[in-house]
């Protein structure tokens, strides 16, 4: 499943619409990437408050994914 996050349905700069955010395992999530996170984030109760060190926030890292 991937997750794509946009402000809009608007087209992007190129005016061409990307066909892999219609694909069947898609889904958007319309709004501000960051603060979208962050929401979810403080949803499943994991502290937002952290810097910039993902584990500070909760976030499982992902072997070989450098997260």
């Amino acid at each position: 499943q991937v997750v794509v996050f946009k402000r809009s349905m608007a087209s992007g700069y190129a005016g061409v619409q990307n066909p892999l955010f219609f694909r069947e395992n898609s889904s958007m999530l319309f709004g501000d990437a960051k603060q979208s996170v962050e929401e979810i984030l403080q949803a499943l109760g994991h502290d937002t408050a952290g810097g910039s060190d993902p584990s500070a926030r909760g976030a499982a890292a992902v072997p070989g994914r450098g997260l």
